[in-house]
């Protein structure tokens, strides 16, 4: 059995042991300890009692596929200023990161975005100043204005599907070593650089080591 202790919103809580996975879309580490929220939507928005609860101290944040109602956006600054997390696992049915949604996580090291992800909103992870790496999933079609701006130390993209529409300030404000690109969009990827004067950082997937 699982104790659970909800706080006086009825949105967060504490579980003791592992619960049934459909009782839970939206879980966080914090402390050493696990913290789930059930969101009544396929949406997550930004909400005041879960920031004074877990925004300065939370290291991990999960989300839920198999849950009741798996989540399929991350709204406007939602998870801005988180700055001790270190990890994201976000869950493959997961479509839209919109604008600033995890903005100023300064902790966050690598970027893993599943297939699913189509859309990433302006600056949705700008000044993610430990970022390392990003992923994008096959699925992405659209990457805003200025995502990554301010992450100085992104030194490495990785696009594993079709070239995305790339806003004309889509990769402003970060300086890239490598762009790695699936072997099958190869000219694509390196066209379009090439437009932008790095097309010599455009590298085959199939070279990347890790």
């Amino acid at each position: 059995d699982s104790m659970i202790i909800f706080d006086f919103n009825w949105n967060l809580c504490k579980y003791e042991s592992q619960v049934p996975e459909q009782y839970w879309n939206l879980r966080y580490i914090d402390n050493g300890q696990v913290y789930s929220e059930y969101i009544e939507s396929t949406s997550v928005v930004q909400d005041e009692v879960r920031n004074n609860a877990h925004m300065g101290s939370a290291t991990e944040i999960l989300f839920n596929s198999f849950g009741l109602q798996p989540l399929q956006n991350i709204g406007y600054q939602c998870f801005r200023y988180w700055d001790k997390v270190t990890s994201l696992d976000l869950h493959e049915g997961l479509l839209i990161i919109e604008s600033y949604a995890f903005g100023e996580c300064t902790s966050l090291q690598e970027l893993l975005l599943p297939n699913s992800v189509t859309t990433l909103g302006d600056q949705a992870f700008s000044v993610n100043t430990s970022l390392t790496k990003v992923t994008f999933g096959t699925g992405l079609t659209n990457l805003g204005p200025y995502v990554f701006s301010g992450s100085f130390n992104l030194k490495t993209l990785i696009f594993t599907g079709p070239l995305p529409t790339i806003s004309s300030t889509g990769l402003e404000g970060i300086t890239v070593d490598n762009i790695y690109v699936a072997d099958v969009y190869f000219n694509d990827y390196l066209t379009y650089f090439t437009g932008k004067g790095i097309g010599h950082k455009v590298k085959l997937l199939s070279t990347y080591t890790g």
